[in-house]
């Protein structure tokens, strides 16, 4: 069966399950066209011409700010598991925060890509080919562990971003 690369892959419609309802909050806090706040499939090409990771379906980007506490603890979060576990997630590279890793060159390693901007806003996650194809059931293993070490850490983490139902995060982000 022939693989349609303009749509959303299996990894990314399993990612936005598992996160959603592992971190709620991400739908709620409004930095995102998506209601999951984690956009997936975007036609465009890369700078050298060819389709980007977004382009073939096999990337997502959640939406999470590096200017707000609670939600940078998140996206730091998000990305020691995606790099540290990039194998049985099939994950090829995440950029958060000035900062990527990749299978390719390993990392974390600055980020400064001027072009795509330095991913304050978003963490990326792009899957290889194979990756995309997956479901793996770590990544609910990994992301329930995630939030129990977030709530651990900081006992009023989770309540920072859920209770954020007054004020929107247009009015409390700098971001925006």
């Amino acid at each position: 069966m022939a693989i349609n690369w303009n749509q959303n892959q299996p990894i990314v419609h399993h990612a936005r399950t598992v996160l959603v309802l592992t971190f709620p909050m991400l739908t709620r806090l409004g930095y995102s066209t998506n209601p999951s706040g984690i956009e997936g499939y975007v036609k465009r090409t890369t700078h050298s011409g060819g389709p980007s990771a977004h382009a073939e379906g096999r990337a997502l980007d959640i939406y999470v700010s590096a200017f707000v506490h609670a939600e940078k603890m998140l996206g730091d979060g998000l990305f020691d598991v995606f790099s540290k576990n990039h194998q049985v997630l099939g994950v090829d590279h995440v950029i958060w925060n000035r900062r990527i890793w990749s299978a390719a060159k390993g990392g974390p390693r600055p980020y400064t890509n001027a072009a795509n901007g330095p991913h304050t806003n978003h963490v990326h996650v792009a899957f290889t080919r194979a990756g995309s194809q997956k479901q793996p059931p770590a990544l609910q293993t990994l992301a329930a562990a995630l939030r129990r070490r977030l709530d651990a850490q900081h006992f009023a983490w989770g309540r920072q971003i859920e209770g954020w139902t007054e004020a929107t995060p247009a009015e409390t982000s700098p971001y925006r």
